[in-house]
């Protein structure tokens, strides 16, 4: 959209409850994307039903099952599995 973004934190509006948060980029005054990160399974459930809908704004959307966010965050890739013991060193 060749929009400079501020080197701050963007600032995530409160959504229907605190594990609900929404962003949103204008361009000239204008709504072209919508962000949302859900945490728990009521906003999981809530968002994936509009989604099927076809009722859901959002054009990104973040979910995490733990409430208020999973500790080392949604998805994290899995390490490399350690090599066996009788082969290291």
């Amino acid at each position: 959209f060749g929009q400079e973004l501020p080197d701050a934190p963007l600032e995530w509006k409160a959504g229907r409850n605190k594990d609900l948060r929404e962003l949103t980029l204008q361009v000239d005054g204008e709504v072209v994307l919508r962000f949302a990160q859900a945490y728990g399974f009521r906003n999981i459930q809530n968002i994936v039903r509009r989604v099927k809908n076809g009722t859901c704004a959002y054009h990104y959307v973040e979910l995490m099952a733990c409430p208020a966010g999973c500790a080392n965050g949604g998805g994290q890739p899995r390490p490399p599995p350690l090599e066996a013991p009788h082969r290291a060193a």
